[in-house]
């Protein structure tokens, strides 16, 4: 008689994270044959827009749309006794946003694996899509970790390099890393299940730490250069969003670029060959797109004709 070959046994998982980010990614593994999804870990639901309406993180949507149970403990360690009924043998951690206590950090056999969008142990912290556009970095990259007490210190698994473009966004850069994820993940995760890969110890020599950018950290600082200021607005958007003050409102700064001419005093508007053009500490920016507090996104050349008074007026 023929050998029957029995089909790998599948993984459990069980998948953690809360913003659109990790969708792909999720949705990869769970398409995937080799993995058996028993769960989703996210945040509350939130007071989300102006109007405050409590509203479900995206990963929970997702969860639902796919019959999936969801989790959505306020505190993490409540949530020890449902981990040690349905027992997963790995948990993927992706933009979850909750530490995650060592009551639970060894429960999986094969570990909480964490997908973290820099290559590590360069850019440690939440501030990963904004530090590398700051910076002027011409890469960035995924890290697949196995989550240890210190932050984003656990050994590296497997790593993947991502080229950032002159215009990159940190939105542009979110949609390259969650798709990235989505290719790596599934293959990577099961050979490291199979023992293929071996995770490495980081080089904390070489460890940097960056900070989550809040609403009132975007504010731009004229006094910079063109090129820095160029770099920080594209790193804000799509949020929070840089910003400055103009006539006791704020005017959010979408879009712009390193002008030619010469320098403006710092914050100076000026109105050159259709282009609304602002002075910083060294050389010009020109802006592009800009929007008034509940207003609608217009073009520099619009704002002008719109708003002529703001010519020679000085932004801060």
């Amino acid at each position: 008689m023929p050998m029957t070959i029995m089909p790998p046994k599948k993984i459990s998982l069980v998948l953690a994270g809360s913003p659109q980010l990790a969708v792909p990614a999720f949705e990869a593994l769970w398409r995937d044959g080799r993995y058996n999804i028993v769960g989703v870990l996210t945040q509350p639901d939130k007071p989300a827009g102006r109007g405050q309406k409590i509203t479900p993180p995206p990963v929970k949507v997702w969860a639902q749309s796919h019959n999936l149970p969801v989790w959505q403990p306020e505190y993490l360690p409540s949530w020890l006794t449902i981990a040690q009924e349905i027992k997963p043998e790995m948990i993927v951690v992706m933009a979850y946003g909750q530490f995650i206590p060592s009551s639970l950090l060894n429960l999986p056999w094969l570990g909480w694996i964490n997908v973290h969008g820099s290559l590590l142990p360069k850019y440690r912290g939440a501030g990963v899509l904004t530090a590398p556009i700051l910076n002027g970095d011409r890469e960035t990259g995924i890290s697949l970790i196995r989550l240890t007490k210190k932050l984003d210190a656990g050994p590296i698994i497997a790593r993947r390099v991502i080229p950032l473009s002159p215009i990159e966004t940190s939105g542009s850069l979110a949609a390259k890393i969650a798709n990235e994820a989505a290719l790596m993940l599934p293959d990577v995760l099961y050979q490291y299940a199979q023992g293929l890969l071996v995770p490495k110890e980081q080089d904390e020599s070489q460890a940097t730490y960056v900070g989550l950018i809040k609403p009132q950290d975007a504010r731009i600082d004229w006094r910079k250069s063109a090129v820095e200021i160029e770099r920080f607005i594209r790193a804000m958007q799509p949020k929070p969003g840089a910003w400055t003050m103009w006539d006791g409102q704020r005017l959010k700064i979408i879009a712009s670029e390193v002008a030619d001419s010469a320098g403006f005093r710092p914050g100076q508007v000026e109105h050159i060959n259709n282009h609304l053009v602002v002075g910083t500490g060294q050389g010009n920016l020109i802006v592009d797109k800009l929007q008034l507090a509940g207003r609608s996104v217009l073009s520099g050349e619009e704002f002008l004709r719109g708003y002529p008074n703001v010519v020679s007026a000085l932004w801060s």
